[in-house]
């Protein structure tokens, strides 16, 4: 008799899913972890490595608890998502273009920064629009360990 699986755990919100895979061990699963909120739904993601400090920005899409569906960015780790949309409608389609990229390296940006795309709906006099947002965010470049 195998060893036990553990007993799935109940969210009581939708939330993102994230596994870290062994690319050198046939791509083993090394952790599972969840972005979640008991409050708040999390869906959408989009996730890319910095090369300046291997941080793992991440840009996708908050709602729930009151709120309409909106853009967030942030890093994985600091538990903390910003807001960049304030939407005021909600939509039953939603959340199909949220993106992230590491921004260009330029001599300002010695790969410390992301752009991120997303975008929420607001209600307007010829009905609902989409607000689209473009957000450049990171750490400072004074966080940079340039590697070469």
């Amino acid at each position: 008799m195998g060893a036990a699986e553990p007993r799935p755990v109940s969210f009581p919100q939708p939330h993102i899913e994230i596994v870290t895979l062994d690319r050198a061990n046939n791509f083993n699963k090394i952790q599972q972890v969840q972005v979640w909120n008991p409050d708040f739904a999390f869906a959408y993601p989009a996730l890319s490595r910095n090369i300046c400090t291997n941080e793992i920005g991440m840009s996708f899409e908050f709602g729930g608890g009151g709120n309409f569906q909106n853009h967030v960015v942030g890093f994985w780790g600091d538990f903390i998502a910003y807001i960049t949309t304030s939407s005021n409608v909600g939509s039953t389609r939603f959340g199909d273009y949220a993106t992230i990229r590491q921004a260009p390296i330029t001599p300002e940006n010695p790969g410390n920064l992301f752009t991120a795309f997303g975008y929420g709906r607001n209600s307007s006099p010829s009905g609902t629009i989409s607000d689209v947002h473009y957000v450049l965010f990171g750490r400072p470049s004074s966080s940079c360990i340039i590697i070469e």
